[in-house]
Order: structure tokens, then sequence, then C-alpha cells
């Protein structure tokens, strides 16, 4: 089978060679290839919803690993940064997916600043829930407490991929143990909520667009 990969090799720095590779699955030599098995493979590019899918995927992620502390309870030390990213990173996501469902309904243009600035984000979903619904939704302190204590441990995203900041300070100082279990729980309702938002603001969206066909054919 031919190698397709197309690469363009970058400056030579230091050793290092700054490559883009486009590969199909193709290919021998590819690290995503399935190598002619159908077990294990996941498809991607399906979703008529992207985004959905993506916030979906990270909190089904943490799910599992906390499902493996629940049954295993092993190497809790070490998977406790990559749970709590996931977690982290999805709360982000669906915060997101609310704002952009909420800029759907009231024609309002993407950001043109993207950011990870958890705080920021949240507040800027709220404006636009309560635009597009009319009404403030219950249960929104709930998402503002979790938001709160996240945001402040983990303001823009790295406190949880990596030790220290730029600045070389040590990210989590203030913490010295995290209950995987007990966040689940606190976070949880928070996590539903956003989900029910976003099942809102798209039935909004679905009905509306039924109502503007139903007119326009009559």
């Amino acid at each position: 089978m031919h190698l397709t990969a197309l690469r363009a090799a970058g400056d030579r720095q230091g050793g290092w060679v700054d490559k883009k590779v486009i590969v199909t699955k193709d290919d021998d030599e590819s690290i995503f290839a399935g190598g002619g098995r159908a077990y294990g493979n996941a498809t991607l590019g399906f979703a008529a919803d992207a985004q959905y899918l993506y916030a979906y995927g990270f909190r089904r992620a943490a799910d599992l690993l906390l499902q493996h502390v629940d049954e295993k309870h092993t190497s809790l030390d070490a998977i406790v940064y990559p749970t709590m990213f996931l977690y982290r990173h999805h709360l982000e996501l669906a915060i997101k997916l609310v704002a952009r469902d909420a800029r759907r309904l009231l024609g309002e243009p993407p950001p043109t600043k993207p950011h990870h600035r958890l705080d920021a984000l949240w507040e800027d979903s709220k404006r636009l829930v309560t635009r597009a619904l009319g009404a403030e939704q219950l249960g929104m302190e709930t998402v503002d407490l979790v938001v709160a204590q996240l945001a402040a441990v983990d303001p823009i995203s790295t406190a949880f991929r990596y030790p220290e900041s730029v600045d070389g300070s040590a990210h989590l100082a203030g913490l010295s143990h995290i209950n995987f279990l007990a966040f689940r729980e606190a976070v949880e309702p928070a996590l539903d909520m956003l989900d029910g938002m976003h099942t809102g603001l798209v039935f909004d969206l679905e009905s509306r667009q039924e109502y503007t066909l139903l007119e326009r054919d009559h």
C-alpha cells in the first residue's frame, strides 16, 4: 500500500524539524491507521453538532476515570490531574456551547476573541441565556458555585495540565487533597444544568426553524 501522507518540512532548529503531516486512515505509516482491524475504531466527523460531541466526550472520559476510582481505587494520585482537567474542560465547552446556542437564537455573531477564563465565559453565557429565553434560568446559582471554585484554582485551564506556570510558580499550591467522589457529587448538578440549558435552547432553535418553514410554505 502506498504512503499517501504529505509532509512539508520546515526549518531545522537545534535538531528539531517542524513538520505538518496530512495522513489518511489507510496509510501504513500513520499512527492513526487501523491496520485492517474493525475492533477499536472510532468514527470521526459524523456528528451533526461536533461541538456538543466534544463536550460530551470530555465528560464521558472523566466519568469513566471516576468509574475506575469506584471499582479499583488505584493510581488516584496520578490520575487526579487528567481527571480534573477533563471535568474542567467539559465545563468550559458546555458553557461555550450554551453561549453559542443563545447567540444563534438572538442572531448574534460568535465571539471574536476566544479564551479559557471560566468566570468570564460563564458571565457572558448567563447574560445571553437570560436574553434568549426571556428570563433568568432557575438553577444558575448551582453553576455559579462550581465555576467560581474551579476558576479560583484553574482560571485559564493550565493548573491540571502543568505543575508550574510560565513564571515558575507552582500550580495547585493551596490544595493538598482532592476527593474524586465528593468532587463528582458537587459538580454533577451544574453540568446537568448546563446540559439542560443546551437542550432547551436547541428546542427553541428547532421550533423557530420549523415555524419559519411553515410560514414560507404558506
